[in-house]
């Protein structure tokens, strides 16, 4: 997890517990926070579903927050193809 300006960058590797403390993290910080990508791209599906989640609620609860992932509607997830989604 690292902050480049305003924008917290997140690894599509992280664990469960990595994910928890993101959240606690985030939390304190939604107000500051602008946009949350990814330290990398991830070339394949995120390491676990709870990132997914994370993501998906902080959108919820802040609907301006850039999510490149979650903003373009589609992610393509190497050998799995690409995902769609819509958050409304």
């Amino acid at each position: 997890m690292q902050f480049d300006g305003d924008t917290l960058n997140l690894s599509p590797k992280m664990t469960i517990d990595e994910v928890a403390a993101a959240a606690l993290f985030i939390r304190d910080r939604l107000d500051y926070i602008e946009a949350i990508g990814f330290e990398e791209k991830p070339n394949g599906f995120v390491t676990t579903s709870a990132l997914l989640a994370l993501l998906a609620s902080v959108k919820k609860s802040k609907p301006g927050i850039r999510i490149p992932l979650l903003d373009e509607g589609a992610a393509e997830f190497g050998r799995y193809g690409k995902a769609y989604w819509s958050f409304t």
